[in-house]
This record gives structure tokens, sequence and C-alpha cells, in this order.
């Protein structure tokens, strides 16, 4: 791979035509930045999003700039944030060895590519994010205009720059098709080179089928299966299929489930398929229990299995996944003049995925604090209009009832946060280090933390200042887990969780913003042993008699927590922020109302994306056919007797299926070419 490597002096790919004109060459300019006389103006570029999805456009706005002037901009990808270690800035280190999209363009101020249409040292135009090469990708927005020498890639430009990023969490499908044929036997390029129509298909033996899908669909009473397709799936010798889609995960997060949704991202529960049987019943859509099936149904929840669909997860980790599909019934195909008629599940089904966030604790600030405020290890940052602020999923931790600093309180006066290593991962305690009984710790989920005041920048001064619990805004979630360590030895504790949804409400309105928080429901929580297995379910399906859950007003409450587990609990809607206490009552006595730390924080299913698959999913139409066998028998007339016709049967040469579809009426029809036959009527002279 060719990189740009950066330098003092950045580099760019505009230079100048004879014609003055900007073009993209094989070399690079060399831009020196040098200090310049104050200018009437400061360039700035911002875009709509932080973030966007593969194949969105971004909207781009370049101010600042000299009425009327052409602004030539540029977006190339940031492989390092450089040397000031800050994504966005001139000195990022550039991957020049990329797909389309990233040659410079112009746009004159109030010109026709202006899409604000005015005069005003701001030009508005917009920026395809490419998906060939955009997933996962941090790029460099750079906006240019010449200075007084009119000559642009020279010391007096006016240049502003930032950075944006496309969905780390990215799901994008390859174009590979999942096309199963109703006809009878394998279609695909191997068995069935020709047609065009037929080389084109996925057929598989379904004896073919995984074993976790077919026995799935055994026990779902699918019946008899009469035809399966793999993703890509060729016939040649060794061929296994090719992936369906690709997965791509944010740094540091893991991929939690891959499932087929809907087009809202939630499981299919219904949707019509748009495709019907044979006798016209519409086919409903359902996820499964395991979500990498889903079942197309007829009519209703209960009924028949027309068609399935597998997702097999490829990579370890996951990193794509093929697609399996197999046939119950034929399809009711709508064009009765093509045999080969192709039907789909265009915008129907969807392939989602979701990842886990955790979040790291490393050079956090020792003592008691008024709040810490933390994020995953090395976030994503970004230069928000002069202000760092980091574009990840970031907790702020205090105690169950802090001081409200910013009044003027001492921090003493409330709760306060502390963390621990005791030689191990750091965790959470409050006032006293451990959380003790009716004592707690909130954590709110936010976005847009400003990156000098977030762990591990975050120094014991600055996190008993209110002030500096910065953020822009709060990121919602509906499921979250966290560690129970520490307890005194030979004791179980009693955990209590309460969540809450709040606006953004940084600065000095955030302590006094718990006040006003809106309870959310925990409906489900679950319970993990120090290697990971679930112990307890509230939901009945697992059960440790030594562990106890119970809900009341939404809160819930685990009895029993012994040292290494995990909890993790779900609510009803979107939460941005929870309150975890030690539930043992002040007097509680014996062995089971422990002290106890908090660590390994994580938000469940913190990024959910989903594209786009049922395009990919075919079913061609197994029309009917008719050809002939056998010698045909012949038929003379002699002209000697006139009146004597010749007859013949060619009932035993006519060979003909309906097809998948089942039987029709059937009828024949002499067809001739319309013209002359090559004979002469004898008696008239003339061409028959």
């Amino acid at each position: 791979m060719t990189m740009r490597k950066k330098s003092s002096s950045p580099t760019s790919d505009l230079t100048n035509n004879a014609d003055g004109h900007l073009s993209p060459v094989s070399h690079d300019w060399t831009f020196t930045y040098v200090s310049d006389p104050p200018r009437p103006y400061t360039p700035f570029v911002t875009t709509d999003l932080k973030d966007y999805a593969p194949g969105s456009t971004a909207i781009v706005t370049a101010s600042g700039f000299a009425a009327g002037s052409t602004v030539t901009l540029e977006v190339d990808h940031a492989i390092g944030a450089g040397a000031d270690g800050v994504w966005g800035t001139s000195d990022d280190v550039l991957d020049t060895n990329t797909g389309e999209g990233h040659e410079p363009w112009s746009v004159t101020d109030g010109g026709a590519g202006d899409l604000d249409g005015q005069v005003n040292g701001s030009v508005t135009t917009s920026w395809y994010v490419n998906p060939d090469d955009s997933a996962g990708a941090t790029f460099l927005l750079t906006a240019a205009s010449a200075g007084a020498d009119g000559v642009l890639g020279t010391g007096d430009d006016a240049v502003a720059t930032m950075s944006f990023t496309d969905s780390v969490l990215g799901v994008v499908a390859t174009g590979e098709d999942v096309t199963l044929d109703e006809t009878a036997g394998l279609q695909n390029s191997t068995a069935t080179p020709g047609p065009a129509g037929d080389a084109d298909d996925n057929d598989i033996l379904v004896a073919s089928l995984p074993s976790i899908f077919s026995t799935r669909l055994t026990a779902l009473g699918a019946g008899t299966a009469t035809g399966a397709a793999l993703s890509g799936y060729t016939g040649a010798v060794g061929n296994t299929g090719s992936n369906a889609f690709t997965i791509t995960a944010d740094p540091g997060a893991s991929i939690t489930d891959i499932s087929f949704v809907g087009v809202s991202g939630a499981p299919l529960n219904g949707v019509d398929s748009g495709l019907v049987t044979l006798d016209g019943t519409s086919i409903l859509l359902y996820t499964d229990t395991n979500n990498n099936i889903v079942v197309g149904r007829a009519g209703s929840t209960t009924g028949a299995i027309v068609f399935a669909a597998y997702i097999e997860e490829t990579g370890s980790p996951v990193t794509g996944g093929k697609i399996w599909t197999v046939e119950y019934q034929p399809l009711k195909h709508p064009d009765m003049t093509n045999a080969d008629d192709s039907l789909n599940l265009l915008n129907k089904v969807f392939i989602g995925a979701s990842q886990d966030m955790e979040f790291s604790l490393a050079n956090a600030p020792s003592g008691q604090n008024l709040f810490l405020m933390f994020t995953k290890a090395n976030p994503t940052v970004v230069n928000d209009g002069g202000v760092l602020r980091i574009t990840d999923p970031t907790i702020i931790a205090t105690g169950k009832d802090p001081a409200d600093q910013s009044s003027g309180a001492n921090i003493t006066t409330g709760d306060t946060i502390n963390t621990s290593q005791a030689g191990g991962p750091t965790t959470f305690g409050t006032n006293n280090q451990m959380i003790v009984e009716q004592e707690g710790i909130r954590f709110s989920f936010v976005t847009g933390a400003r990156q000098n005041v977030t762990i591990p920048n975050l120094d014991q001064n600055e996190a008993d200042v209110e002030s500096n619990v910065d953020f822009t805004g709060v990121f919602n979630a509906k499921s979250a887990s966290f560690d129970v360590v520490q307890l005194q030895s030979g004791k179980s504790a009693v955990v209590r969780i309460s969540a809450f949804s709040t606006a953004a409400e940084p600065g000095a309105n955030f302590i006094n913003g718990y006040a006003n928080d809106a309870s959310v429901s925990i409906t489900n929580v679950r319970v993990f042993n120090s290697t990971g297995q679930v112990i307890e379910n509230s939901n009945g399906s697992v059960n440790d008699p030594a562990i106890t859950i119970s809900f009341a007003a939404g809160v819930a409450t685990i009895i029993g927590v012994k040292a290494g587990y995990q909890i993790e609990y779900t609510t009803t809607s979107d939460h941005n922020r929870v309150l975890v206490e030690n539930g043992a009552a002040v007097t509680a006595k014996g062995n089971e109302h422990a002290d106890f730390d908090i660590g390994g924080f994580t938000l469940v299913q913190a990024s959910i994306s989903k594209t786009e698959i049922g395009s990919k999913i075919i079913f061609d139409d197994d029309g009917p056919s008719i050809s002939t066998t056998g010698t045909e028998p012949t038929l003379t007339v002699d002209e000697t007797v006139l009146a004597t016709n010749a007859t013949q049967s060619f009932a035993a040469n006519v060979n003909s299926a309906f097809g998948a579809d089942g039987a029709g009426t059937l009828t024949y029809a002499l067809g001739v070419v319309a013209g002359a036959s090559g004979l002469t009527d004898t008696a008239s002279g003339e061409a028959v």
C-alpha cells in the first residue's frame, strides 16, 4: 500500500493547468504554511453530520472565505492523527491508495455549484460517501481558496480542515445473489452453463444445508424441501459459496449479534413479503428465535412454511456471512410469458448487526472526585469549532447524591466517586471506596465529551469542578452490563438497578439535572458467573437457587451476587442513565449484605447497523415446457386419389411438463410459417 506520509509540509492533489483550471495529477504540490497578516475573515469547514453511513451524502459548508471566491475541496482517507494527536488538522497522515471520489472539486461562491446560491463568502456542496471504500473510514476534509497572489497552493491561501467518519460498525452487501431456481435438478453455472438465465443460479443439494438450519426447520414442522441455494455458489468442485455481506466493527468493540431484520432494524414479525403462494395466499416474514433464520409463512404466524433463509456467519471474529435459502412450495410468478421469471424480497429483508462497547478507566485520577468521564480506548476525536471532542459514546460517573459544586458546595458534602486498582483493572467505589448499604453510583451515557477533561486527560483537580462535565448530547441504549468485584470475603451482595432518561444537561446544570430524570422500566436481568456462563435469567429460563431477582416499579433487585459476577440488564425503551446501588438495608446483618465495587462497564449493542439484502434473495420460476421425443411419423398424400387423406398420430412424440407450478390446461395448436411453401398448384400453376 502506497501512503502519502506527512511531514511539516502537508500535501494536496491539486495543480493548475495551462488554462487555469484545477485538476488532479500524479504528483503532489507542497503547501508551506507560514504566518500571514491578519485576515478579515477566518475560514472554516463543516459537515451536516459527524458520521455517515456508507452510500449516504455529506453536505459540506465552507465559510469565512472571500465573497465570490472559488473554494476547492478535497476529501482524503486519514489513517493517523499526526504529531498533534488531533484528527482533522493539516498534519493528518493520509492514504492515497483508495477508491473513487477523492479528486478535488471547486465551487464558486454564489455560482451554479453553490447550494446556497448566495455570494456571501460561504459555499455549500455535497460529497458521496462511496461504500466501496468508506466503511469504517476517517476522512480529512480540506477547503482552500487562493490568496492575494491568485495561485492555489501557495502560502497565502485561505485553508480550513476538519474530520468526519463513516459509520464504523458497517454492514455492506457484497453484491452476491442467492438465486433458487424452482426447476427440477440443480441450476448453476456448472450444472447448467447455458442458458444464461440458469447459469447465474445458485442451486445446491438440500442435503448440504447447515445442520443447525435444517434441524431448526424440522423442529418448526417445515416439511420436505424442494430446493435450496447458497449465495455465490457455482457448483464447481471445492466451491463453498461467497459472502453476501461483510461487517466492520468499531475498533475496540465486538460484534455481538447478526440477524435478519426489517426496514426499521427490528426483527421481522409478520411483514408482508409481497409474494404469494400458487393459491394466492400472502407470504408473511418472521424472524425466528434463532435470529439468523427468517421464515416465510403462508398467511399467518402458524401458516405453512413456504421458504426460509439462514445466515452462515463467517470469520473469527465474524467479518461477514453467506446466505442459504430453501423452498417448500413454489411461488406464484406473475409473468406468464417468462418461464424463468424472477421474484425477490427487495426492501423487505435486511441484515442487522450490533456491537458492544467497552470502556477504559486506565489512568483515572485517584482520590475522591465529583465526577469521572471515561470512554473507550483510542477514541475518535474531532475539532468542533475549536474544541476537541470525542465522537464515541462516553460515560460520566458520580456518586448517588453528589454535591452541587457549581453553586459553591464542597464536594465532600455529597457523595463522591473514586477508583481502585487493587492489583487489577480499575474499579469504581464511592465515598470510602466500596459501595456500602444504600449508597450507589450514577452512570450517564453521553456523546461529544470534551477530550481534555476525559480520562486519561482528566486530572484530580479538574474532576472536582462541575463545569468540566462538558459534552454535547446523550447516548441512548437499551441494555448495559457491569461487573461486581471486591466483595467482602465470604459474603454476597444485594444490587439494585434503576434506569432513567434525561436530556443533555452539561456543565453547571449536570448535578441539578438528576432531579428531573424520567424513570425507564427494567424488564430483564441476566447474571453471569466469572467464566461468562449465564447462571440466572429473570425470564425463568436459567435459575440459580442462590440468586433472587425481583422487580418493583421498573427497578430491579438482585440478591445473592458474588465477587466476579456480571450483571446485564435490559430496559423497555431507550435510557441514558443508570443508578447502581447496594440495595441492602443499613441495619442488615449476616452474610448477604456485602459492600462491593463496580467495574467492567459495557454498553450492550451500543451500535446497530443494517443493510438491505432482500433484493439478493431471488426465486426463479419453473415454467411449462414442451419438447418432441423419438422419430416422428411421416404423412404422405398420394395425389392419384385426391379424396384420400393421410393421417398419423404424433401423440407419442410430444412431451409436456407443467413445471413446479403444477398442472394447468393443456392445448395443442398447429403452428405454421406464413409465406410460400415451395410447392406449386399444378391446376393453376400458382405457388402454394
